[in-house]
């Protein structure tokens, strides 16, 4: 299997595009004649980017930008409602700066948005008004020949589990990936440039107004204020430059299927999953499952638990522990010998004490011997957990039963 014949796989049909134009298409002339108000697709469909059997359709509603926030959400949701009831589909409401509407029509995801209609970047209102111009900005400077080079890398990025930039995978956004392509020409010229990436590489289209400081940097060039990669992590960059190195060096073209399921256990460690049933947001609940996992590796290790690895995945987080039992007791450091007055106050609280190498110690009871106590007590006292996740159901899964429970599952680190 080649490039080509990824490309080939991967490019969407022409009866996908069209089907997608007719549904924008119903839409706009629905806002218009009963609401007067015009609409622009936007989004990977627009810029004909988007991945084969990838049905999403983003829908932009232009209001003057004299209209106070409050009604623009109140009409915005009105028209988005009526939208959907229009076309008999069953529709929800959800949040990002503001809130949208949002329903399955013809098995394409669309969400409706209302935005200001600005004429020049600089105006923006509110952080949804950037989109149009990015649009613009990729229509202008995207060559035809290269919306299959982008599609590439998001098939790359999504076996990577790293394509997005939402709290799941905290990861590289579609717009980000037009931009990556338009700066490096191709996909194969960017995989062997970002092997010699640094952490805080930044790639500039225009020259920004402010310093930045995240793992990588591209410069909007529709607002210079702003970093498009900003949602990368650490962790997300680290993993495409590993992901690149492997493929510069052996062209394994299986790395474009993914993402895998699962999850591969160390043998001598203890896996545990914590699901959580809460109705909540998928943005919401996975920005609070990073929060409470990280908070709870960060107590493991706290009280002499050493993790391999964790994650998270719909509805729950995953910890592996290296480490799932230690002594009664530990050794306790204290001051150095010859400081006095700590040395008292070191001997007043601990009454047994020994000297080695110049400093004095003491054993200390563990507060926690096993690590099954640990989480139970997280859990039960709810520590780390956003508000959501702590009126949340918990169950735990372990070892065996957990390996078992998450084969299905798409685990993201």
């Amino acid at each position: 299997m080649n490039l080509d014949t990824i490309k080939n796989n991967i490019r969407p049909s022409d009866e996908e595009k069209d089907n997608a134009i007719e549904i924008y298409k119903k839409i706009y002339s629905y806002i218009k004649s009963d609401y007067g108000k015009e609409s622009i697709l936007v989004g990977s469909v627009a810029k004909d980017t988007f991945l084969k059997n990838d049905k999403d359709l983003d829908i932009f509603i232009f209001f003057p930008p004299n209209t106070p926030i409050r009604i623009l959400v109140k009409e915005g949701i009105e028209i988005g409602k009526s939208v959907f009831r229009h076309l008999g589909i069953q529709y929800k409401i959800s949040y990002a700066e503001h809130p949208y509407v949002s329903g399955i029509v013809d098995k394409f995801s669309v969400e409706l948005v209302p935005c200001y209609n600005v004429q020049t970047a600089p105006e923006i209102i509110s952080a949804v008004d950037r989109t149009p111009f990015h649009l613009e900005y990729v229509l202008a400077n995207l060559k035809p020949e290269q919306r299959d080079e982008v599609r590439l890398l998001k098939r790359f990025l999504k076996a990577q589990k790293i394509y997005g930039a939402d709290s799941r995978t905290n990861g590289f956004s579609g717009y980000l990936c037009e931009l990556l392509i338009i700066h490096y020409r191709t996909f194969i010229n960017l995989v062997a440039n970002a092997t010699k990436w640094k952490i805080g590489t930044q790639i500039n289209f225009i020259d920004p107004v402010k310093e930045f400081s995240d793992p990588l940097i591209v410069v909007d060039p529709v607002d210079p204020k702003r970093n498009v990669a900003s949602a990368v992590s650490l962790n997300s960059f680290s993993l495409f430059m590993d992901a690149c190195h492997t493929y510069e060096e052996t062209k394994d073209n299986t790395m474009f299927i993914g993402p895998k399921k699962g999850y591969d256990s160390v043998d001598s460690g203890l896996l545990i999953l914590i699901d959580l049933y809460t109705d909540v947001h998928e943005s919401t609940f996975y920005a609070q499952a990073r929060r409470f996992v990280e908070s709870t590796v960060q107590e493991c290790e706290h009280y002499g638990f050493s993790i391999y690895k964790h994650g998270v995945y719909e509805r729950g987080v995953a910890i592996d522990v290296e480490i799932k039992s230690l002594p009664e007791f530990k050794k306790h450091v204290g001051p150095p010998i010859d400081n006095y007055d700590n040395v008292s106050k070191f001997k007043h609280v601990n009454p047994k004490t020994y000297v080695e190498k110049g400093k004095l110690y003491s054993f200390r009871k563990r507060k926690y011997c096993d690590v099954n106590d640990l989480i139970e007590d997280i859990i039960k006292n709810g520590r780390g957990m956003g508000t959501y996740l702590k009126k949340a159901e918990k169950k735990i899964y372990k070892g065996h039963l957990a390996i078992e429970h998450i084969k299905e599952k798409i685990v993201y680190y």
